[in-house]
């Protein structure tokens, strides 16, 4: 991605779709760090203490977010006796979006734009 004599961004990397999936699905940092660890961990089986503890956060803040992505079926939850777990198997779809997330992340002006956007949405 270059940016002109002015600044402005020419977003390559970033379309209408992705666009879309950020507004839908990234709406904290907290999600943002989701999407990056379940990308990089496909099939990742824990608890949410143990997410949490991956991320660096209290199950408590994350709680929410993880029934987020029980709705929207990104991840699966599964009771095992009285323990229960997460598991990340997402419809090829959305992985596929997941992964273009993760990708176009890797991309400074593309980062930047996204994480503007989040915590535009946080105001």
């Amino acid at each position: 991605m270059g940016a002109n004599i002015l600044g402005v961004i020419s977003w390559e990397a970033y379309d209408n779709e992705l666009e879309e999936f950020v507004e839908k699905n990234i709406t904290s940092l907290i999600t943002w760090g989701l999407f990056i660890l379940l990308y990089h961990n496909p099939g990742i089986r824990d608890s949410l203490e143990g997410f949490a503890r991956r991320l660096g956060r209290k199950a408590s803040d994350l709680d929410p977010y993880i029934q987020q992505l029980v709705r929207k079926k990104i991840i699966q939850k599964i009771t095992d006796g009285q323990q229960e777990y997460y598991i990340y198997d997402p419809p090829l779809e959305i992985e596929k979006e997941i992964g273009r997330f993760v990708q176009a992340i890797e991309n400074r002006d593309t980062r930047l734009h996204i994480l503007t956007k989040v915590l535009k949405s946080q105001e």
